[in-house]
Order: C-alpha cells, then sequence, then structure tokens
C-alpha cells in the first residue's frame, strides 16, 4: 500500500489504518521550499552507499516547494527513507504479509514538476511493486576513471568505434 501526500490523513479515525501506516499526521507547515534529503548522512550512509535504501542510493538532496508534514509515529518498525528539516517525509514498514509506503510530498502541481520529487515518486513506486530501480552507472577503464554510460557513448560516436557487446540497463 502506498500513501501518496494526502493519504497520511485518510480514515483518521480510523487506529488500525494509523497502526498500518506507522504514524498519524500531526499538521504541516504552510507551503514553503525546504531541502529534501534522500540519504541518512550522520548515520554512515551515504546516497551512493550500497547501504543506502534502494529507493534514493544515488539520488541527490533536492530543493522543493511543498508543505512539511509532521508526523507522530507509533512504531519502531518504520525505515526513513527520506527527510526534511529531521521530519520523516518518505518511509516504509512492513504490514501482514506486504509492505505499506508513506510518501508526504506533492501537494500541489508545482511540486508535482519537481525532478526529484518524480524520481523519488517513480523509484518508491518501482520498489514497492518489484520493478527495478533504474540507478546511475559509473563504467571506469581505469582506476581513476570515472567516465559514465554517457561519455562512453559519446566516445564511440566522435571515434566510430563499433562493438558488438551489448550494454543491459
Amino acid at each position: 500500500y502506498i500513501a501518496l501526500h494526502a493519504g497520511l490523513e485518510s480514515f483518521v479515525n480510523s487506529d488500525r489504518y494509523v497502526r498500518m501506516m506507522g504514524g498519524r499526521l500531526a499538521g504541516h507547515s504552510p507551503v514553503k521550499p525546504f531541502m529534501v534529503e534522500t540519504f541518512q548522512d550522520g548515520f554512515g550512509r551515504e546516497r551512493t552507499s550500497p547501504w543506502a535504501h534502494p529507493i534514493v542510493r544515488g539520488q541527490p538532496i533536492f530543493e522543493t516547494r511543498d508543505e512539511l508534514y509532521v508526523v507522530q509515529t507509533y512504531t519502531d518498525e518504520l525505515e526513513v527513507i527520506a527527510r526534511a528539516e529531521s521530519h520523516p517525509i518518505v518511509w516504509w514498514r512492513p504490514w501482514l504479509n506486504g509492505s505499506v509506503l508513506a510518501f508526504t510530498l506533492g501537494h500541489a502541481e508545482f511540486s508535482l514538476e519537481n525532478p526529484g520529487y518524480q524520481s523519488l515518486l517513480r523509484n518508491s513506486v518501482r520498489w514497492m511493486v518489484g520493478y527495478p530501480i533504474i540507478e546511475p552507472l559509473s563504467i571506469g577503464f581505469f582506476a581513476d576513471d570515472t567516465s559514465s554510460v554517457e561519455d562512453v557513448l559519446d566516445l564511440g560516436k566522435r571515434t566510430h568505434i563499433r562493438s558488438n557487446a551489448a550494454v543491459g540497463f
């Protein structure tokens, strides 16, 4: 189950729904700009770390303009995936035989048009349904080489290199 933005406010009088979500909306700020931290900086996890959650691995911190939800959590079974101003804004938890994901961003069109929002939402949905998440890929020919796939493809176009090798994404 994925609760998008106001989905966290759904069934506010249902204790079962609140238990399933792992928390209850306590309030939110007026629409304002804030930074979305997409990794657990300070807990030994960097966004490029293999220990970062797959939803945010390799995703940059981004600025958005939205309501910032303040949530009262009720369980230790939450894994916070993204934060803003120290508040959890994306988290998941196991529930019965499945999973629940809360995604508090997305108040209005200006929020939905943010590329950071779109990437975070796309990866969240892919992860929840078990579809592969496309992560940034670097190809190094030497130990200190950090060429991107685009660099390698561009090099091939410029030098007319042909190869029978297939690259899978």
